[in-house]
């Protein structure tokens, strides 16, 4: 039997979270910006401050297909 290294189940998951530096990747836009972008959505989904923003929900704010989101964010890493 293949043993799987933690090193391969890292690279093999798939993140759910987007973070304020994803943003800034995805959009070409500011920190500030980006952070602004995260509490509107927050704020729009009644989340509260601890609570994070998923990638699919960003998507639908945002409108660009999570697809694309998740291409990006494997490309530049």
């Amino acid at each position: 039997m293949n043993k799987i290294t933690s090193k391969q189940m890292i690279s093999s998951m798939k993140r759910i979270v987007i973070y304020t530096k994803d943003i800034m990747l995805i959009t070409g836009k500011s920190e500030r910006y980006s952070r602004i972008i995260l509490n509107k959505i927050r704020i729009q989904l009644n989340k509260k401050e601890h609570q994070l923003i998923t990638l699919k929900e960003f998507s639908d704010y945002i409108g660009i297909p999570i697809i694309e989101i998740e291409n990006t964010l494997k490309d530049s890493h």
